[in-house]
């Protein structure tokens, strides 16, 4: 970063100062520009009204994440990364599920959320691509009760963090991380997310001002990125 004058210098250090950007990144034109590829399991379960989140990401290097929080907009459970090998992210892309997935059930006509909804998605530099089911399938089920065993639960840290889930590219976006310079806390946050691959990432308090306001009640949004789209949510912890 080069500064024409002593003035223009500190006022490029106040503003970085203020936003917890380094240098690199206030030169970035966007955010995002760098993906780590993956695959992730997300399931939700529906009890007396409350949604519970439960996601395994395993990037193609084998390094493997979990997590599951709820609706009401707390992380409930965190393990950090172990390394289980690339077979696991292969086993997961080649899983006769994602390959085949069931055929949804046909529409009964009942009212009201499902109980359960299974999503599983990977984000590859071709794009994403996802596949929803309303059952556990058994080779999801032997891989997942595989994960939980070897990964270890930590003890999660009082503050504000995100989740993020790949999703298909349709609909209006509630930011364009492609575009967007990482001059906000929710920006540089999924700017992280999307460079490290990792599937919680902790915010600082700023973030708290993007789930203000009308989007108070939200547990959901959507970020663009240049080859589909990231869901993402904001989550604490006591």
């Amino acid at each position: 970063m080069f500064c024409q004058t002593i003035l223009s210098c500190m006022a490029a250090i106040v503003v970085i100062a203020s936003t917890g950007m380094t240098l690199e990144a206030a030169e970035q034109p966007g955010c995002g520009a760098d993906m780590v590829e993956f695959v992730q399991i997300t399931s939700m379960r529906l009890d007396a009204g409350e949604q519970t989140f439960e996601a395994f990401r395993i990037l193609r290097s084998g390094m493997v994440e979990w997590a599951r929080w709820n609706s009401s907009g707390h992380l409930l459970d965190h393990a950090e990364p172990c390394d289980m090998g690339s077979k696991t992210f292969d086993r997961a892309v080649s899983s006769p599920s994602f390959l085949n997935p069931p055929n949804p059930p046909q529409d009964d006509g009942v009212l009201g959320r499902p109980a359960f909804r299974l999503d599983m998605a990977t984000l590859l530099g071709s794009g994403i691509d996802t596949v929803s089911m309303t059952k556990m399938p058994n080779d999801i089920v032997e891989l997942t009760d595989e994960i939980r065993r070897r990964v270890k639960a930590i003890s999660v840290q009082p503050g504000w963090y995100i989740w993020t889930q790949p999703y298909p590219q349709i609909g209006k976006a509630d930011i364009d991380i492609a575009e967007a310079r990482c001059n906000s806390a929710i920006a540089m946050v999924l700017s992280e997310a999307i460079a490290t691959g990792r599937l919680i990432v902790q915010a600082n308090d700023s973030i708290q001002a993007f789930v203000s306001g009308e989007r108070a009640n939200r547990i959901a949004f959507k970020a663009r990125l240049t080859i589909g789209n990231l869901l993402f949510g904001v989550l604490s912890a006591k």
